[in-house]
Formats: C-alpha cells, structure tokens, sequence
C-alpha cells in the first residue's frame, strides 16, 4: 500500500538530461553532480510513487544492507556505535517518522516502514561495535 498519508522530504534530484551529469555521489541514496550546477531546478507538483519496500522480506534484505553501508561508512569517520546509541537513534528515527512525518496515518503499513527503518538505524550502530572488525577488513556485500 502506498503511505500517500506522510509527509515528505524534498527528496533527491533524480531527472537529468545525461550529458549534464558527470557523476554520481553516495553508496544508498545516490545524488548527481552536475557538469553544470547552474541548471535551473524544479518540482514536481505531485507525488512521484516509488515503491521501496513491496515486501516484508524485502524490507529486512533492505534494512540488513543499508546498516552495514551506514556502519561502514560511519567506521571511515572514526565513530563508535554501541546497543544504547542504536536504541537513541532508532527511537529518535522513529518518532520522527511515526509522529512527525504522520506515518500514523498510514496505518499497519505505516507502522512497518517507520520501525523498519529504526530498526535500521538501530543495527547501523550496534554493527559498529560488535562488527568494527569486519567492517576494518572488507567492504560489505551489495545486494544485487
């Protein structure tokens, strides 16, 4: 089920003419650096759907490798994670996207996505601290 219900962010610029685009930034959520950033920019004036998470396995494949990104990527930064920084970041995601950005409205879907995505962020940081030999040694596996 769409969460036509919550609110959104302002997203990524995603269409591009190709000869623009010299490359692009970013493991997870990819962002184009423009050749010329002068490019005026416009929105959309409705949603544009973007079905994420179809499936509830989907959804755990999803949140298993974007914590190991985020944990990686955080490791090459120099900080440190633990269960107690886990469980404050996740509760923090959480009440932001539960609460604030309505995903109360959505329902049982709603509740789903807002706590896979804490849990996500929950894992990034206990993956730090019981991971950071791993994460030292290899880059983690993409989903293909």
């Amino acid at each position: 089920k769409a969460l036509t219900q919550m609110k959104s962010t302002d997203g990524i610029p995603r269409l591009f003419k190709t000869d623009n685009i010299r490359h692009f930034e970013g493991v997870v959520h990819e962002g184009a650096v423009l050749a010329r950033p002068e490019t005026p920019r416009h929105k959309f004036k409705h949603r544009l759907f973007h079905y994420s998470r179809e499936t509830v396995y989907g959804s755990l494949q999803k949140l298993a490798q974007y914590a190991q990104l985020g944990a990686l990527k955080r490791a090459q930064q120099g900080r440190r994670g633990g269960v107690l920084r886990g469980m404050a970041s996740a509760l923090a995601i959480f009440l932001k996207l539960y609460v604030f950005r309505r995903g109360f409205l959505c329902g049982p879907q709603g509740f789903l996505f807002c706590f896979f995505i804490a849990l996500e962020c929950f894992f990034r940081y206990a993956m730090l601290k019981y991971d950071a030999d791993l994460l030292r040694q290899n880059q983690p596996t993409r989903r293909q």
